[in-house]
């Protein structure tokens, strides 16, 4: 018994992914339960964070060790709340959203220099709100600009592939998870 427990510690120990508060920001418009399975299925992947909605309006004060995850305009929310929380927000994810470093959609941008934190951007190819190439455009100042805690992945799909089709929410999520730990490292 005392094996088993010795066992299981160890196991956890070398396995420790610190608990985050992450806060998911939804695109405008969409409804929420549009988010229910992705958001199940990553706190099932870090059952030690805790995984919440955040509406655009109710932002608040973050607790230390948040993460903020948005999809489309809400990736753009969580980019301009994780560049003004540097104390508290350790990283930002982006689901079919960009920085728009060059103004390149009719919005404002975000300065991927401002941004101190890590970011993973993670878009689609066929996605019918924002081109693919737009974000092609912010891994090119990345790259140019040698920033390192900025990582881009493409997926096959549309806008909400991620969060319809179970393998790519699997997959989504598993990238998240890697991400996540890379933080803590």
């Amino acid at each position: 018994m005392i094996q088993f427990a010795l066992l299981n510690f160890i196991f956890f120990a070398l396995n420790i992914v610190n608990a985050y508060h992450i806060y998911f920001c939804r695109g405008s418009f969409i409804d929420k339960s549009t988010y229910s399975n992705f958001l199940r299925q990553l706190q099932a992947k870090l059952p030690e964070s805790t995984v919440e909605y955040q509406d655009y309006i109710a932002w608040k004060d973050f607790p230390e060790a948040t993460i903020l995850i948005g999809h489309s305009f809400g990736g753009f929310v969580s980019l301009l709340h994780t560049m003004n929380n540097p104390e508290n927000v350790k990283a930002c994810i982006l689901l079919n959203s960009h920085f728009n470093h060059n103004f390149q959609m009719p919005y404002l941008c975000v300065s991927m220099q401002k941004v101190k934190q890590p970011v993973l951007c993670i878009f689609t190819n066929f996605d019918e709100q924002l081109p693919c190439g737009k974000v092609f455009q912010d891994l090119n100042v990345a790259i140019n600009e040698k920033m390192e805690n900025k990582q881009f992945e493409l997926y096959e799909g549309t806008h909400f592939s991620i969060f319809k089709n179970v393998n790519q929410t699997i997959a989504v999520c598993d990238s998240i998870e890697k991400f996540i730990q890379q933080i803590d490292i």
